[in-house]
Order: C-alpha cells, then sequence, then structure tokens
C-alpha cells in the first residue's frame, strides 16, 4: 500500500510538505521498525532523523514522492486546492502500481485521485507513519534554514506555528516573503 501525511499544514511560516511512500520491502520494513517508526509527533527530532537518514541512504529501494507547496503558493491558491493538486500528483506517481493509498485525514480537499482517507492513520498504517517522519523531518530542515538567516524570529520557540512569541515577532520584523503566508491572519 502507499501511505501519506503532511506536515506544516497550519503554520504561519514555511512550507507544507506533504509524502506519498508504498510500503517497504521486509528487510527495510524490519529495519525502520527497529528504529522506532511511530507516529511522527510521538517521536523525538533525533529519532526521526535517524528514520529520513536511513531511507535517504536506501533512497533507491524505497518508491516515494514528496510535494513541497511553498507559502507563496499556498497565499495564491489557498490550502484545499494545494493540498488537492498535492494529492493528485502523488497518486498519479503511483497509479500504475496496483495499491490502497491511504492519507491521514478526513477529507482528500480537492482531489480528484481516489484515495482513502483514515483518521489517525499514522497509528494504523506503517507506510503513513512513514510518511509522517519523513514530511515533518523535510519541514524542519527548512525551518533549520530559517532559523539561520532569520535568528531574531526565535523560530526554535515557535517552528513557524501560530504561538505567542511567533506572532509578537511577526509584529515586531513583519512578515518574510517566501518565508511568511501573509493570507493567513495573525
Amino acid at each position: 500500500m502507499v501511505g501519506i501525511d503532511e506536515a506544516g499544514r497550519g503554520s504561519l511560516a514555511g512550507s507544507m510538505f506533504l509524502v506519498g511512500i508504498q510500503t517497504p520491502s521486509k528487510k527495510h520494513l524490519e529495519n525502520i521498525i527497529n528504529l522506532g517508526l511511530r507516529d511522527s509527533k510521538k517521536m523525538k527530532p533525533y529519532q526521526r532523523e535517524r528514520i529520513y537518514e536511513y531511507v535517504k541512504s536506501y533512497k533507491n529501494e524505497f518508491n516515494y514522492i514528496v510535494q513541497r507547496i511553498p507559502p507563496e503558493a499556498i497565499d495564491e491558491l489557498g490550502l484545499s486546492i494545494c493540498y488537492g493538486i498535492a494529492l493528485d500528483n502523488i497518486y498519479n506517481h503511483f497509479k500504475d502500481i496496483d495499491n490502497e493509498i491511504i492519507f491521514d485525514g478526513n477529507t482528500t480537499y480537492s482531489a480528484t485521485a481516489p484515495i482513502q482517507t483514515v483518521i489517525k492513520a499514522e497509528d494504523k498504517f506503517i507506510e503513513v507513519a512513514l510518511a509522517s517522519v519523513l514530511a515533518k523531518v523535510l519541514r524542519d530542515k527548512e525551518i533549520q534554514k530559517f532559523k539561520e538567516m532569520y535568528p531574531e524570529y526565535l523560530w526554535e520557540k515557535h517552528n513557524g506555528y501560530s504561538q505567542k512569541i511567533h506572532k509578537e515577532m511577526i509584529q515586531k520584523y513583519g512578515r518574510i516573503p517566501g518565508v511568511h503566508r501573509f493570507s493567513w491572519k495573525i
């Protein structure tokens, strides 16, 4: 099967990442389970990074696709349209393979592809948990770049999300083009 999950949907800054990944081989499946795979929100950053590095080191043996939706696209098209496009792209990547495709959530937004939604899918399907980890690590890497480029925004305290300190930094320094979502209210 194929699992899909995202990271960064509700943030005020940074991209949203969607990852679709097919069930890995038995050998890789056992290895990533032994590395502690579960829902990315229940893992420490170093644990997620370990799994990400494992997949990256065997990237030719994993069938996956990453969809990065930058803040400008979210501002221009809206979140639902961006979701739909990304989900359709992921489906098209896997459509020639007979796979059940599971997306974590309760809607496929504007996607036209036959994707099944399951609430809390990252707790029920290894593939969705793996997609969750990859999406979260990719988003964390992007936020790390922001920390280096714009340290005054105190990214380590909010990671781009809508915490009070982030809103205060936006009010103090303004929104950064290409980093912040201008269509989102603070």
